[in-house]
C-alpha cells in the first residue's frame, strides 16, 4: 500500500510483504494500535522470513526451522521431537549430563514396557535397544571357546588335542604342545613344546619347556622340566628335573633336583634341608611329615612315618617303619628298623635289624647287630630253644683244639644277683644267676683269649655278655675232668 497518514489508517488486519508499517506514537487512539493477533493473522498462503528465510507461514513453523539445525540453542543428540526421530550424530558428546534431567523426570511410566524379568543372569544374554533399553534378557550358554577371554587361550580349538589356559600369562609361551590344561597365574608360561600336561596353581610348571605326561598341583610346584610326574602340593617338587617321581604334600620334594623313580609323600618328606645340599638319589620312598628330609645322594631307601629316616643324607638301602624310626641315620646302609622311634640313636652304622618300639642298637656307629625289643622285654619265646648258626668245616681253617678249657671254667665266678639298672629296666628288683661282664671281660684276658668274645663292649657304658659262647669251654673242662676221673680209678685198680 502506499504511504499514509497514521491518522487515516483502520485498524490493520493484515500486512503485505511490500508494505511499510509506519511507527508512530498511537497511544493517543487505541483503536489505531498493531496488535499481536493482527500481526500474526497472516493470509494464507504468505509467510514471516527473516533474512529471506521463512520462519513462519500460516500453518506453522516455516521450512528453515524445520530443515536446519538450531545451533544458536545448543545440539539435541537423541530422542524424538513431535514424532520425528533425531539422529544420535546431532546431540553433541556429554550434552545431556544427570543436571539437565529434574530429579524422578523419568519413571517406569515413561519408559516401554519391555518385559524383562528382574533378578540375576549367569553369564547372562543380554539384548539393548538404540535407546539402551534392555529389551530381552537371559541365562546364556558358556562357549566352547576361550579365545575371547582376556586371560584364556586355546590351541587347536575343537580338536582332540585342544590345549586350554587361564591365568595370566598363562601357557603364554605355547607353539606346538597338545593336549595339555594349565589354570592359574604364569602356569606353563615358558611351556613351548609341552604335551599331555596338566598345570593348576600360580606359578605351576613355570619353566616347564617340553615336559610330557605330567600332573602338577599347587603354587610353584613342578617348575623345572617335568616328565612323567605327579607333584601335588605348595611347592612339591619345585626344583626337580628327574622323571617318573610322585610327590604329593606341602613341600613334598622342594629341593630334590635330578632324582628320578621317587615317592614323596607327606609334608617336606625329601624336601631337602637347604638349597645346597639337594636330594639327587633315586629309588626312594618316604612316607610321612620330613620322611627324608635331609636326603641328599642316598638311593634305594623306603621310610615310613612321620620323621622317618629324616637325618639320611647320603645312606643307601635302608628300611624304616614307624615314627621316628631311624631318626638320626646319617650314612648308614642296609639298616632295618621297625617300630615307633626303633633305632633312633643309630648313625653311621650298617647292617643292623632293630625291631620294636623305642628298641635301640648297642651304640650309634654299630654295625652287623640284630636288637630284638626295648629293655622292658622279658621273655624271647619262639619254638625252639636254639638259634643256628654257619659251622661247615668247608668254611673254617687252621683248626686247633680248644686250649681253655677246665682252668678257664674254674677262674669264672657264677653268681645270684639282683637287677637294679641305671636308666630303667622291666627287670629291676628280679633275681637271676649269671656273671659280671666284667670279669668275664678279665677272665678272657689272663687267659690271652679275647677270641672267645663272652663280652660285648661295642659300647663300653653298656657291656653284654654272650653266656652261650662258654658251651666250647664247658665241654672242654668236662673232657679234661672225664681224663682225670678215668687216671684216678686206674691208679686205684
Amino acid at each position: 500500500m502506499a504511504n499514509v497518514k497514521i491518522t487515516d489508517l483502520d485498524a490493520i488486519t493484515s500486512v503485505a510483504d511490500t508494505d511499510v508499517v509506519p511507527v508512530v506514537d498511537v497511544s493517543a487512539d487505541t483503536t489505531k494500535k498493531i496488535t499481536a493477533a493482527n500481526l500474526f493473522d497472516r493470509p494464507s498462503g504468505s509467510d514471516y522470513k527473516i533474512d529471506g528465510a521463512t520462519v513462519i507461514n500460516s500453518t506453522g513453523l516455516g521450512s528453515a526451522v524445520v530443515s536446519s539445525s538450531l545451533t544458536s540453542v545448543g545440539t539435541i543428540t537423541s530422542g524424538t521431537w513431535n514424532g520425528t526421530a533425531i539422529a544420535t550424530a546431532s546431540i553433541a558428546d556429554s550434552a545431556i549430563t544427570t543436571i539437565k534431567i529434574q530429579d524422578n523426570a523419568v519413571d517406569a511410566d515413561k519408559l516401554e514396557d519391555t518385559a524383562v524379568t528382574a533378578g540375576s543372569y549367569t553369564a547372562a544374554d543380554i539384548t539393548v535397544d538404540a535407546q539402551g533399553r534392555i529389551t530381552a534378557a537371559s541365562n546364556g550358554t558358556v562357549t566352547s571357546s576361550l579365545n575371547d577371554l582376556s586371560d584364556a587361550k586355546t590351541t587347536d580349538s575343537g580338536a582332540a588335542d585342544e590345549s586350554i589356559f587361564i591365568g595370566t600369562d598363562s601357557g603364554s609361551s605355547i607353539t606346538d604342545g597338545n593336549s595339555n590344561v594349565a589354570i592359574g597365574y604364569k602356569a606353563m608360561e615358558d611351556s613351548t613344546g609341552a604335551d599331555r600336561g596338566v598345570a593348576i596353581g600360580s606359578g605351576a610348571c613355570l619353566d616347564n619347556t617340553a615336559g610330557e605326561d605330567f600332573v602338577v598341583i599347587g603354587y610353584n610346584a613342578g617348575q623345572q622340566q617335568c616328565s612323567f610326574n605327579v607333584y601335588i602340593g605348595s611347592e612339591a617338587g619345585q626344583d626337580t628335573t628327574g622323571e617318573s617321581n610322585v610327590f604329593i604334600g606341602d613341600g613334598a620334594g622342594k629341593d630334590a633336583t635330578t632324582t628320578n623313580s621317587c615317592t614323596f609323600i607327606g609334608a617336606s618328606a625329601g624336601a631337602g634341608i637347604s638349597s645346597s645340599t639337594k636330594p639327587t638319589g633315586d629309588n626312594n620312598v618316604a612316607v610321612g611329615n620330613s620322611a627324608l628330609f635331609a636326603l641328599q645322594t642316598g638311593d634305594d631307601n623306603t621310610v615310613i612315618g612321620s620323621n622317618a629316616g629324616a637325618a639320611v643324607t647320603d645312606g643307601d638301602n635302608n628300611t624304616f617303619v614307624g615314627k621316628e624310626a631311624g631318626l638320626i641315620v646319617t650314612t648308614g646302609d642296609n639298616n632295618v628298623t621297625i617300630g615307633y622311634q626303633a633305632g633312633d640313636a643309630l648313625t653311621t652304622g650298617s647292617n643292623n635289624i632293630v625291631l620294636g618300639a623305642n628298641t635301640a642298637a648297642s651304640s650309634a656307629t654299630v654295625s652287623n647287630e640284630i636288637t630284638l625289643g626295648d629293655s622292658n622285654i622279658a621273655t624271647l619265646r619262639c619254638n625252639v630253644q636254639t638259634i643256628s648258626s654257619l659251622s661247615d668245616a668247608r668254611d673254617k681253617t687252621d683248626v686247633q683244639e680248644l686250649p681253655e678249657g677246665l682252668a678257664f671254667i674254674d677262674s669264672l665266678n657264677p653268681v645270684k644277683f639282683q637287677w637294679q639298672t641305671r636308666d630303667g629296666n622291666g627287670k629291676d628288683g628280679t633275681y637271676e644267676a649269671g656273671f659280671i661282664a666284667q670279669e668275664l671281660q678279665s677272665a678272657q684276658s689272663e687267659a690271652n683269649a679275647d677270641y672267645l668274645g663272652l663280652v660285648m663292649d661295642e659300647n663300653p657304658d653298656r657291656l653284654e655278655a654272650s653266656y652261650g659262647k662258654l658251651v666250647p669251654m664247658l665241654v672242654k673242662a668236662i673232657q679234661e675232668l672225664k681224663s682225670e676221673v678215668e687216671q684216678l680209678k686206674a691208679n686205684a685198680a
